[in-house]
């Protein structure tokens, strides 16, 4: 039974740094380019939202860099992050826009 823990708790860790590691400046590109084809973002909003994908990015990059927190600790602060940008995004997409981008990530 703890062989099974260790084993879900290693592929939870592989998957989060690979997440972490796997979104990369051109990742935050396309996923910009994927919200202004589907949510017809104005360039003001285009700027914005490139600037919170871009921080949220550095920001999970960095907890997953930084050996004083555990796996636990790691997965509860990037869930936060993705709910910071969440919160942000809300303040810069209309309501209908956010609807669908709540659509978008299911």
């Amino acid at each position: 039974m703890k062989i099974v823990k260790y084993l879900l708790v290693a592929c939870g860790l592989m998957l989060f740094t690979g997440l972490a590691n796997a979104q990369s400046s051109n990742d935050v590109t396309t996923e910009v380019a994927q919200m202004t084809k589907v949510l017809k973002l104005t360039d003001a909003q285009q700027e914005t939202v490139t600037t919170i994908l871009q921080g949220i990015q550095l920001k999970n990059e960095q907890v997953m860099k930084d050996s004083n927190f555990n796996e636990t600790e790691k997965k509860s602060i990037i869930s936060s992050n993705q709910q910071s940008k969440d919160n942000m995004l809300k303040e810069v997409l209309t309501p209908q826009q956010y609807e669908t981008y709540l659509k978008m990530k299911k």
